[in-house]
């Protein structure tokens, strides 16, 4: 079985030109992550006004967790 999707978490404070750099993997119950038998691949990170969006792909027979870590900067403006 083979999942691609877009993940879209709302997150306030988001623009076009903040810059956010995304980590995914298969999720332990604890919140963790761990590499297991499962294929994960992120494709597009797309930061746009109040969201940002992500295209991830996972091949795995039965439904799974999916954990995304998320380290977002916020660029300054330059004078």
């Amino acid at each position: 079985m083979e999942w691609t999707g877009e993940v879209e978490p709302h997150l306030s404070g988001f623009t076009t030109a903040t810059r956010v750099f995304v980590a995914i993997g298969e999720g332990t119950g604890g919140g963790g992550k761990f590499i297991g038998g499962a294929r994960y691949s992120l494709y597009n990170v797309a930061p746009d006004t109040g969201h940002v969006e992500i295209w991830v792909n996972i091949v795995w027979g039965s439904p799974i967790s999916l954990i995304a870590d998320y380290l977002i900067i916020e660029p300054q403006s330059v004078t």
